[in-house]
């Protein structure tokens, strides 16, 4: 094997894992959310919450619209919108109901999942991953570092087990218990009822 020869399998071995880890997307501020035409519970808290933590640690409001609207420009799609590819919806079908599934193609960011709870685990992983922002106490949410660009890596997650608890002050606070994906037996519910 020639020097030329390895350098060109080189050069597309770093190309093929650039693709396939992460795509560079520009600020979110650039971003719309759309939801479905008829979504479920789930779908619209889901989409007002990225709203809320978006618009609270990165100042920027961005709009929701249903995905019959006019659409143009960057969006970010929550749920069983009509812009999922065929692929990430056959992937969603074998997900549990909280599984989510967190992708990019061009200028869509995909967030959905399982019926339960998916689309809003998948708002929460991209917040964590991707725009850096945490729950650390009740209420609050901070922003661990800044980006100038958002770099999407692109993920299929299913929870190892259904009941996820932690030993903590805070568990019981629903906002809490929310963001940080616990799933507990318990008299009342922890989890916003909204997402199942």
């Amino acid at each position: 094997m020639n020097l030329n020869t390895l350098k060109k399998i080189s050069i597309i071995f770093i190309l093929s894992l650039i693709s396939t880890i992460s795509y560079c997307i520009s600020k979110i501020s650039d971003y719309t959310i759309v939801i479905p035409n008829k979504p479920s519970i789930s779908e619209i808290f889901t989409a007002n919450f990225l709203q809320s933590a978006i618009n609270k640690t990165y100042h920027c409001n961005l709009i929701i619209i249903n995905d019959n609207d006019k659409i143009r420009g960057k969006l970010i799609s929550v749920g069983n919108t009509r812009f999922v590819p065929t692929d990430l919806e056959m992937n969603r079908k074998h997900l549990g109901p909280e599984g989510l599934i967190v992708s990019c193609r061009e200028n869509y960011i995909y967030l959905l999942g399982g019926d339960l709870r998916g689309p809003f685990y998948a708002a929460i992983s991209f917040l964590e991953v991707e725009l850096g922002v945490f729950n650390p106490e009740k209420n609050t949410l901070e922003i661990i570092k800044r980006q100038p660009v958002i770099n999407v890596k692109s993920r299929i997650e299913n929870p190892a087990f259904e009941l996820r608890m932690l030993i903590y002050k805070n568990v019981y606070d629903s906002f809490f218990a929310s963001f940080n994906k616990l799933n507990t037996i318990h008299l009342y519910p922890l989890v916003y009822s909204d997402i199942g």
